[in-house]
C-alpha cells in the first residue's frame, strides 16, 4: 500500500517482515582542513521473512553500506562475501590527514581498519569469524560535501589485498 515503509511490506508468502539497525559515529573535528580521527559502527537486524536482498552485509563494493575494504561483497554479481546474513555487525577507525586544496577539492591520506561479523547466514551457516582489514588511502574532498575515497586494504583475516574505490556522500558514509 502507498505510503507503508518498505520494512513492513508483506514478503511473497504474506508473512510482514521487518529490517532495522543502529549506527554510531564519531569524530573529532568536522573542519575540513585539519587531520581527522573518525569511528563508525553500525548493528543491522533483518527478520526470518525478510527476503535476501535486504539483508545485510559487509565489503567492498555497490552491495552495501558497511565496509570491509579487503573483502569485495559481490563477485561478478553474485554474492561471495563472508560478512553477509540476517544480522551483521561492522566497524571502521580511520585517520586522513589534509594535503593540500586541489582545484576540485581537498586531497587527504588516510590510514584505517575495519571489521565486520555475520550471524545467520544464508544456507544455514551460523556466526562467520571476525574479519579484520587494514590500509591506507587517498580521499578527494568534492567542495560541498562528499568525497572520493581510493583505498587499498590488506585482510587480517583470509588474507588478500583488495583495492577498491567509492563515493562517500558525506560523514559517516
Amino acid at each position: 500500500p502507498a505510503g507503508m515503509p518498505l520494512s513492513l511490506l508483506p514478503g511473497a508468502g504474506g508473512n510482514k517482515f521487518r529490517t532495522g539497525g543502529l549506527l554510531a559515529a564519531w569524530r573529532s573535528t568536522a573542519e575540513v582542513t585539519l587531520p581527522v580521527w573518525s569511528a563508525v559502527a553500525e548493528v543491522r537486524i533483518a527478520s526470518r521473512e525478510a527476503p535476501l536482498a535486504l539483508w545485510h552485509g559487509a565489503g567492498t563494493g555497490d552491495g552495501r553500506t558497511g565496509l570491509l575494504r579487503a573483502h569485495p561483497l559481490l563477485t561478478s554479481d553474485v554474492l561471495t562475501g563472508p560478512v553477509f546474513g540476517r544480522r551483521v555487525t561492522h566497524g571502521s577507525v580511520e585517520y586522513a590527514r589534509p594535503l593540500r586544496p586541489t582545484p576540485v577539492g581537498g586531497l587527504s591520506i588516510a590510514g584505517f581498519v575495519d571489521a565486520g561479523r555475520a550471524w545467520r547466514r544464508p544456507n544455514g551457516l551460523g556466526r562467520s569469524p571476525l574479519y579484520v582489514d587494514a590500509g591506507l588511502g587517498v580521499r578527494l574532498r568534492a567542495p560541498g560535501g562528499g568525497a572520493i575515497r581510493l583505498d587499498v586494504a590488506r585482510g587480517l583475516r583470509g588474507g588478500g589485498t583488495t583495492l577498491s574505490a567509492g563515493w562517500g556522500r558525506g560523514w559517516p558514509r
